[in-house]
């Protein structure tokens, strides 16, 4: 999902649950998998959570890099075509 679809997809969302809800605590991820908070979403009111999941060196050992790749593409691209939908 690039960077404009998740704004599009977050603000919409923020939007929706505002119209039942307007005092609701709403909490977003970061893009790049938690990693970088989201500036342009800062005038909806949210909360941001930037986990930085980089376990990689402990949870993939072993694993083949180009393996580990595909699988976390491909994961990825099916959550994200989910969210696009929206």
């Amino acid at each position: 999902m690039t960077k404009e679809d998740f704004i599009r997809v977050m603000t919409y969302t923020t939007q929706k649950i505002r119209e039942i809800d307007k005092e609701r605590l709403i909490i977003v991820d970061g893009v790049d998998y938690g990693n970088e908070p989201v500036m342009e979403l800062t005038n909806l009111g949210v909360a941001q959570s930037c986990r930085v999941y980089i376990p990689f060196e402990i949870s993939h050992w072993g694993q083949s890099g180009l393996r580990v790749a595909k699988i976390l593409k491909n994961l990825h691209g099916h959550l994200c075509a989910k969210m696009v939908r929206l």
